[in-house]
């Protein structure tokens, strides 16, 4: 979970493969019904938010790391595809190998 947009949203990372938004500071039932930011092809993981320009960075169990235009200022939309993905279990040059080849999962992410 992390907090941004000045203090005024609230997004979580969810098991359901959303990455879902609240404004808590909201006076009508909207506080409670959150907006999707978008969605991943496995339960998100971990998330980090990038001030500015308004990007969020999620990342997934399946290792996909995705960056997310909140705003919709850069790409010029905003609906729910993120602005960049790249499938970090595909890399080549990533030399971190576990047993049996196996890759380790990302918990953590920093913009």
């Amino acid at each position: 979970m992390i907090l941004c947009n000045l203090n005024q949203t609230v997004v979580t990372a969810s098991s359901d493969r959303t990455v879902p938004a609240w404004n808590p500071h909201a006076s009508d039932d909207s506080a409670f019904a959150p907006t999707v930011v978008g969605r991943n092809r496995d339960d998100v993981k971990a998330l980090a938010w990038a001030r500015h320009p308004s990007l969020l960075f999620s990342d997934a169990s399946n290792r996909m790391l995705s960056v997310w235009d909140i705003s919709g200022q850069i790409s010029g939309r905003s609906d729910g595809t993120p602005i960049f993905s790249v499938d970090l279990g595909k890399i080549a040059d990533y030399d971190g190998g576990g047993s049996d080849g196996e890759r380790g999962s990302v918990y953590a992410i920093c913009p």
